[in-house]
């Protein structure tokens, strides 16, 4: 069976980077471009999570491969790949970090203060959450004030919330989607609070250009 190698791959980023500048300011084509986009990172996690279980766990290749007797051989190369996929995955999160620091304009003390003890949420998966996030950036996407957006899932270091707006007045916010009223447990909700008011400084520090930035307040335009 063919299956596309990194240097296929190149080809297609190398399309994707030209994409994600010249059509930066075409809302329609940049919904269209990161939808793609979370689809293949979708792609490349669920490949990355298959050579994993096949090099750590023996019962997993018994699975797969019943009647095949695994080498040294085997297990190299699929370190080999997955080792070309994680490559891949990386491109294609650069991709994403290049469409917000565009939209967020360059500012390096708004963006410092985005990635500083930030939680990764974990690679992207298709479950009910993501097909959530999907529908509200579809619903942004045609939201006449909102000029531009990205989906953090496809970025490396956005981490807070779910989506980044920019508003066609120049505001910024950060939306996360996942509904309060489903979070169980106390933990849970201290968390879900934390998130907000992380989001909430960061909105002040975007469209103000000051905020609580490693615990002092300070203006950091």
């Amino acid at each position: 069976i063919w299956s596309p190698t990194i240097r296929d791959w190149r080809d297609v980023i190398e399309d994707y980077i030209e994409i994600s500048k010249k059509r930066r300011n075409n809302k329609f084509a940049m919904f269209k471009f990161q939808t793609n986009l979370i689809s293949d990172i979708v792609l490349i996690n669920d490949i990355i999570k298959g050579y994993k279980d096949l090099i750590e766990n023996p019962e997993e290749r018994k699975k797969k491969f019943p009647t095949l007797e695994v080498t040294e051989e085997n297990i190299k190369y699929w370190e080999e790949e997955l080792k070309s996929h994680k490559i891949i995955l990386s491109a294609l999160k650069d991709i994403g970090d290049g469409i917000a620091w565009r939209l967020l304009e360059y500012k390096r003390s708004l963006i410092y203060n985005m990635c500083v003890n930030n939680e990764d949420c974990g690679p992207l998966v298709v479950n009910q959450g993501l097909i959530t996030e999907l529908h509200a950036l579809g619903d942004y996407a045609n939201d006449l004030e909102v000029v531009n957006f990205v989906y953090h899932g496809i970025t490396k270091f956005l981490l807070i919330g779910d989506l980044t707006l920019k508003y066609s007045n120049g505001d910024i916010n950060f939306v996360e989607i996942k509904s309060q009223k489903n979070q169980r447990g106390s933990s849970l909700k201290e968390r879900v609070e934390r998130q907000k008011a992380r989001a909430d400084n960061l909105i002040t520090i975007a469209n103000e250009g000051e905020g609580v930035s490693s615990g002092v307040f300070l203006g950091v335009r």
